[in-house]
């Protein structure tokens, strides 16, 4: 006889199965998601399937069981995130499962506790408007006092007047400064969210947290010097430990720089499908060297002889027109210049 498992509960000493809700199905298939990240998914999910403990991970296994890149690893990681299938701790390589059994009542908590602060926010903008509203009818009163002072005697009735247009004036003053800091507290709202999204995702690829600390370094900094730390985290990825502090540690040190322009999408879309065919190494595109007329180099992979890079700096459109093109067809071999030379020498000799 079989017993039907009441919902929720699993066999622990198997962990055959895991929960795939309706709910997560339609979000994975509207999502598109890549044969790579279908790969991904089912290795971190197997990890945590009822999302009630977490699971820490190698990122290195994990890019040779599923047959991955670095860079690939990275996209989906963010997009898992960004779509509240996962969560990854920072510090530690752990993944949780953020639509499991456990974490429902969790997530459902958090939105209520969202709609509370959206609901106390409300409330706050509402009194400074009220409040607001009464200094303007105190300004009006103060005026209209103003009006009639010169047909006043210089009595008793003058000095309560000139009380209350200092009481007033004080209560306005009081309202003028709250208004300025709830309008400063914006402004640092909004100056945090005009963060370029490109940047807001390599952040999260790179494990660094966008809390406060970060964010007011990055405000007193040249967008050009994070940009330039958020590349040294991911050069030195492989012996990082810690990424937010090696990133706020580089980020006073890089170079203010003119940011080039941005890539057209042209260039964006060939780039994309020659990195995918390997005619170019993958690097992103914000890291990519400019020519004097600021158009991107693309990496051919091939030695240079001269600085012996394992790499070779082109013209991206040259290699768009030639995928197989080959520097070294439009360099002079070292034997024919010799014989030139030789030539031109003996030549002048004859001269003389």
């Amino acid at each position: 006889m079989n017993i039907p498992i009441p919902q929720g509960v699993r066999n622990r000493a198997k962990d055959t199965y895991f929960r795939l809700t309706p709910t997560v199905r339609d979000k994975l298939l509207e999502s598109k998601l890549t044969a790579a990240e279908w790969r991904i998914w089912c290795y971190l999910i197997s990890l945590d399937p009822f999302g009630d403990r977490g699971a820490k991970f190698s990122p290195a296994e994990l890019m040779l069981k599923c047959a991955v890149k670095k860079s690939t690893y990275f996209a989906a990681k963010a997009k898992f995130q960004k779509l509240s299938l996962f969560d990854f701790q920072d510090g530690v390589t752990k993944v949780v499962n953020l639509q499991g059994f456990s974490n429902q009542s969790k997530i459902s908590e958090c939105s209520q506790q969202e709609q509370l602060i959206e609901s106390k926010i409300s409330e706050s903008d509402s009194k400074i408007l009220e409040f607001k509203s009464e200094i303007s009818e105190s300004n009006s009163r103060i005026s209209e006092c103003q009006k009639l002072k010169p047909l006043l005697d210089k009595d008793s009735t003058t000095l309560q007047t000139l009380q209350t247009v200092q009481t007033f004036q004080t209560k306005e003053e009081e309202g003028e400064k709250i208004f300025e800091k709830g309008s400063k507290q914006a402004k640092e709202k909004v100056t945090n969210s005009k963060l370029p999204e490109n940047l807001i995702n390599k952040l999260e690829e790179l494990e660094i947290p966008l809390d406060g600390t970060v964010r007011k370094a990055i405000a007193s900094h040249h967008i050009s010097q994070v940009y330039g730390a958020a590349a040294h985290v991911e050069k030195t990825w492989d012996t990082v430990k810690n990424p937010k502090s090696v990133f706020l540690y580089q980020l006073p040190k890089q170079p203010i720089e003119k940011l080039p322009q941005s890539l057209s999408s042209e260039f964006l879309d060939w780039y994309a499908q020659a990195s995918s065919d390997e005619i170019v190494e993958d690097l992103p595109p914000e890291y990519l060297s400019r020519d004097r007329n600021n158009e991107p180099l693309v990496r051919l992979k091939q030695l240079d002889p001269i600085t012996g890079a394992p790499y070779r700096l082109v013209e991206w459109r040259r290699v768009q027109a030639e995928p197989d093109y080959n520097p070294d067809k439009d360099l002079v071999s070292l034997a024919d210049l010799s014989s030139f030379l030789k030539q031109f020498i003996e030549k002048g000799n004859k001269k003389q």
